[in-house]
């Protein structure tokens, strides 16, 4: 949101700035399962968090320069000039996923152990059925042990 202004008269008043809104975006991130040679009903699930924007004020460069006012403050121009909104955002807490169980990931004469971010991994990080929050996009992958045959 840029604001302008501008006047051939000697003498300047002061301006009330305009409160600047901008509206909240998601974020979000992916996690996605690779069943390691087994197959899954569920491939990927999504966690998402609300970002929200505020307005640090007006100021006279779109990134640094000089802070003249906050939103709705007043202010006297020396001159004509642009001002710029500039913002600051915070993120709120991602939402977590469940884990595919070993109903929705199977594999022939095995068990499914859990996930892990390796795809080499033998022991599990994460229980099947578990919840999981993401600190970034990511691949999990099946972890399977060899069932035991009964004689």
């Amino acid at each position: 949101m840029t604001a302008q202004w501008s006047t051939s008269i000697k003498s300047r008043g002061a301006i009330t700035t305009p409160s600047a809104t901008r509206s909240s975006t998601t974020s979000t991130r992916t996690v996605t399962f690779n069943a390691n040679n087994g197959s899954t009903t569920k491939t990927s699930q999504n966690s998402t968090a609300t970002v929200t924007y505020s307005s640090t004020g007006w100021w006279t460069a779109t990134s640094g320069g000089t802070k003249r006012c906050d939103n709705g403050g007043s202010y006297t121009p020396g001159s004509a000039e642009t001002l710029y909104s500039q913002w600051s955002s915070s993120t709120g807490s991602f939402s977590a996923v469940t884990l595919p169980t070993a109903t929705e990931c199977t594999r022939a004469g095995y068990n499914l152990l859990g996930w892990s971010t390796s795809s080499t991994a033998t022991t599990a990080s994460y229980s099947p059925g578990a919840s999981y929050t993401p600190s970034a996009s990511i691949i999990l992958y099946a972890v399977w042990q060899l069932a035991q045959a009964t004689v």
